[in-house]
């Protein structure tokens, strides 16, 4: 090989390896970036977590003002039955099947707590759980 082919095989490979370094340092960076956006967004969760756990802890200290109805009779209104859930979402599991025609008691929630579109209920069973308002009627003689 001549001296002009090596010294133009050696700018290229140079010219190769710069490249490839270049392409790691951009990768590098890019990896970087993502790292503080991902320590950026685990600060701001936990700021949030912080926040929410303090409403908590400071709604837990004070005495809940309830709303100023007491307990409410309701019968169930869903001929396939309805879901008594954990919680106010049909994401969350039931706890029993409440029949049609079943009596339940709505409680009353603390004042400015409104879950729209559910009740917070005590079955016949003495269950407490959640269920869609949709599917509650007065009970009859209850106008």
């Amino acid at each position: 090989m001549s001296k002009k082919a090596t010294d133009t095989a050696a700018e290229t490979l140079s010219a190769a390896e710069l490249k490839a370094l270049l392409e790691k340092l951009e990768a590098a960076e890019t990896r970087a970036a993502d790292a503080e956006q991902a320590r950026a967004d685990a600060e701001s969760r936990a700021v949030a977590s912080e926040t929410a756990l303090e409403e908590a802890r400071s709604a837990a200290a004070a005495p809940a003002a309830y709303a100023d109805y007491a307990e409410l009779p309701a019968v169930v209104a869903a001929p396939q039955g309805l879901n008594l859930r954990n919680g106010p979402a049909v994401g969350y599991g039931p706890l029993e099947i409440l029949p049609d025609g079943a009596n339940v008691t709505v409680l009353p929630l603390p004042y400015g707590v409104a879950v729209s579109g559910w009740a917070l209920v005590v079955s016949n069973s003495g269950t407490i759980g959640w269920v869609m308002t949709d599917f509650l009627s007065e009970p009859p003689g209850e106008d």
